[in-house]
């Protein structure tokens, strides 16, 4: 890999991580929607990172914001099947149309967030708008997944972090033991 693919791969690397600290943190406060935007980003820029050792910075600038189609491409340069993660692709993408409240001033929504899988539940009082649902546990796997098969070791970009902010990357965390 060139010195530029080098570079724009740790510069997404390093945005992914911190996406992810956010959002991880945004999480355990419950600050809902805006975890699923800060968390649609880590993924957004880890796929970003794992894709610039084979894509230009125009390439991957014009797949935009579009998380499954960044994880479609992602998937073609592995070897194996990584379709379980489709489903967490796909629900995290949901919010990014949350960004801008039109959505759900317009059509309302039922946000729910899960820590762990086994927290997921039907909604007590359902509405009548779409249901975003966003399973942190999922995202973790997914962040793991993503570094482990593009052999990016996350633990390169906490090294300047504070100590809560690498305590948000483990708390509630069952998939910690890389970061």
């Amino acid at each position: 890999m060139d010195s530029q693919a080098e570079s724009v791969r740790s510069h997404f690397g390093q945005l992914a991580v911190q996406y992810f600290v956010a959002g991880r943190a945004a999480a355990i406060h419950q600050l809902i929607p805006v975890l699923g935007n800060l968390l649609h980003h880590a993924v957004e820029m880890a796929l970003k990172s794992a894709l610039a050792s084979t894509m230009s910075l125009s390439q991957l600038k014009k797949l935009g914001h579009q998380l499954p189609n960044l994880w479609t491409e992602f998937k073609a340069t592995l070897p194996g099947n990584a379709s379980r993660f489709d489903s967490t692709v796909e629900e995290l993408h949901r919010f990014e149309e949350l960004r801008y409240p039109d959505s759900v001033i317009a059509n309302g929504a039922l946000m729910d967030l899960a820590l762990f899988r086994e927290h997921v539940g039907k909604p007590v009082n359902p509405s009548p708008g779409p249901r975003y649902v966003l399973v942190l546990e999922d995202v973790d796997e997914l962040m793991e997944f993503i570094f482990a098969s593009a052999d990016i070791n996350p633990r390169f970009f906490k090294g300047a972090m504070s100590p809560s902010a690498k305590d948000y990357l483990s708390r509630h965390n069952r998939h910690a033991t890389k970061w």
